[in-house]
């Protein structure tokens, strides 16, 4: 409910879009959001970018895959 705000970061505009996904899994819904982004066609020079929430899991599990794996070897 809040108006569009377009920010500016190294010479290039932003602007964010948020979502609720309350009652649903947020990697499902982010891998459902990524996979219809990538089938619109953006103008040159326009990107679409998943961060927030999901960018912060995604990065959690990889840092836990690692540390599985360093444990794994360590173990052995």
């Amino acid at each position: 409910p809040t108006p569009n705000a377009i920010k500016r970061e190294a010479s290039s505009r932003r602007i964010d879009v948020q979502a609720n996904v309350r009652g649903h899994d947020l990697a499902a819904v982010a891998v459902e959001v990524q996979s219809r982004l990538q089938k619109m066609a953006f103008p040159l020079g326009y990107y679409a970018v998943l961060q927030g929430e999901y960018a912060e899991l995604r990065a959690t599990r990889e840092r836990l895959q690692l540390f599985a794996l360093l444990a794994l070897a360590g173990i052995f």
